[in-house]
C-alpha cells in the first residue's frame, strides 16, 4: 500500500511543480504539498489495516466471499 501510495504522491508531485503555477507559493511548498497531505494519509490508513489485522483475523474473514454454484440441481 504505501509503495502504491507513494508512487501517486510522487506522480502528484511532478504534475503540480510543472503545471500548475501558485505565483503566491515558493517553488518549495509547490514542489512538497502532496508530500505534506499524502504522508500522513498514508500513514493513518496504514495504521489502521495494522491495527485491524492485528486482531488475528484474516483477509478472509474481513471480506466476505460468495460462491454460487453455476449448476444448480
Amino acid at each position: 500500500m504505501g509503495g502504491m501510495i507513494g508512487a501517486y504522491i510522487a506522480a502528484v508531485s511532478a504534475f503540480s511543480a510543472v503545471n500548475l503555477n501558485f505565483v503566491w507559493l515558493p517553488t518549495t511548498i509547490q514542489w512538497l504539498w502532496p508530500t505534506l497531505i499524502g504522508v500522513p494519509l498514508m500513514m493513518m490508513w496504514i495504521r489502521s489495516y495494522r491495527k485491524k489485522f492485528s486482531k488475528g483475523r484474516t483477509i478472509k474473514q474481513e471480506a466476505e466471499v460468495k460462491i454460487q454454484a453455476e449448476f444448480a440441481e
